[in-house]
């Protein structure tokens, strides 16, 4: 049973119709009355998200009830506050014209306590009910995208957790992605969608993750690698796409082609300079291009086995000067534009926060050792072929 009534606005600019209404709604209801329809628009804007209903009288001077219901379109607040349009005569264009600007009923005077205590009811009911379902979709759906974020982020945390490092690269690396698309977004050609900025940031986390083909003595050697070894470091690019393709039941998901072309092309570069197959400009996908870019730049300024961290204005100056690879001009100027808040951005997200600890735990709960062997193991085939 519900603790606090339901608000129904009142709206007519007859007294009379309003003071019947009061009584036959009074003892159930909470009830703000409007004396016409400027009047409750100004209480719709201020006070929309108390409204449970509306009862809107259809013939007011000045502003009238269509103008409400207009205004309620404009605002897009019909459809979440439902209206029952009050009249006193019955015109087949009146009605059709109410129904079209949304209106949920339609009652014609003289006006009876019992009709009109049902029809409140039950457009009540219908709205509820249409608000509870949407509400379990949206954490439906919210807990999907949850899961799928920590999934994610999991994935890419196993190369770091292989070696103990404190596993903030991949979640920085997210961090400067998301930033520099929402910059892009707005000054470049390149336009993004929310939802794709999400789905980029999240997977950028995997740009690393066909790194658990490389053996230990290379992936983490303290020194410089030999020709040989940066061959085979090279190929983590094409073991990440294939470990990705390897996912049979996700081919269609949206993040997973992303990853993809992440996972291949993250280390290509603008001039045709990078590897692993020496892509010319645009033909990079510029999800690729942007997470390559946040990827030099976390690594210049992250302690390594092999190298000690650069500061930021050095790593900025590296990145510009062309020291980590040609970038696209576009992105490079954005990178500019953009580079303190990236710095500010990864000290308000340091490696303990919430997300990060969540990450651990369950990397440590999940990921034992001989786990991780399983994985490296998984990737006889890859090498192979």
């Amino acid at each position: 049973m519900q603790d606090e009534k339901y608000m129904i606005l009142i709206v007519d600019d007859e007294e009379e119709n309003r003071k019947l209404l009061v009584e036959i709604l009074g003892e159930e209801y909470d009830l703000v009355e409007a004396k016409g329809g400027q009047e409750a628009i100004d209480i719709l804007d201020e006070r929309s998200g108390e409204i449970d209903i509306v009862l809107l009288h259809e013939s007011m001077p000045d502003v009238d009830g269509f103008d409400v219901l207009t205004a309620m379109n404009n605002k897009m607040l019909i459809q979440n506050i439902p209206v029952i349009m009050l009249s006193i005569e019955s015109t087949s264009y009146n009605m059709r014209r109410a129904f079209g600007l949304g209106v949920a009923d339609y009652i014609i005077a003289p006006f009876d306590s019992v009709i009109v205590k049902r029809r409140v009811i039950n457009t009540l009911s219908l709205y509820s009910k249409q608000k509870r379902l949407i509400s379990i979709l949206v954490r439906q759906i919210y807990q999907r995208e949850k899961n799928a974020n920590v999934m994610a982020n999991i994935l890419g945390h196993i190369v770091e957790f292989r070696n103990g490092d404190d596993c903030s690269h991949v979640l920085n690396v997210g961090v400067i992605t998301k930033i520099l698309l929402e910059y892009l977004n707005e000054t470049s050609k390149y336009k993004f969608t929310y939802d794709e900025i999400l789905l980029i940031s999240t997977a950028a986390t995997l740009h690393d993750i066909g790194k658990i083909s490389i053996p230990e003595e290379i992936a983490y050697k303290s020194g410089s690698l030999s020709k040989e070894e940066f061959e085979m470091m090279k190929t983590h690019s094409t073991a990440g796409k294939f470990i990705l393709d390897e996912i049979k039941s996700f081919a269609e998901e949206e993040i997973v082609k992303i990853a993809k072309d992440i996972c291949l092309s993250h280390h290509e570069r603008y001039d045709g300079n990078g590897y692993p197959n020496g892509l010319v400009g645009d033909e990079i996908p510029i999800t690729a291009q942007v997470v390559g870019l946040a990827d030099a730049y976390d690594v210049l300024t992250s302690e390594r086995v092999y190298k000690t961290a650069f500061d930021h204005d050095t790593a900025v100056k590296m990145i510009l000067n062309g020291e980590c690879g040609m970038f696209n001009p576009v992105l490079i100027e954005a990178f500019k534009d953009v580079s303190d808040k990236i710095r500010e951005e990864l000290k308000a997200n340091p490696v303990d926060r919430n997300v990060d600890l969540e990450i651990r735990r369950t990397l440590e709960e999940f990921l034992k050792e001989e786990e991780i062997d399983g994985i490296v193991r998984s990737m006889d085939m890859f090498k192979e072929n």
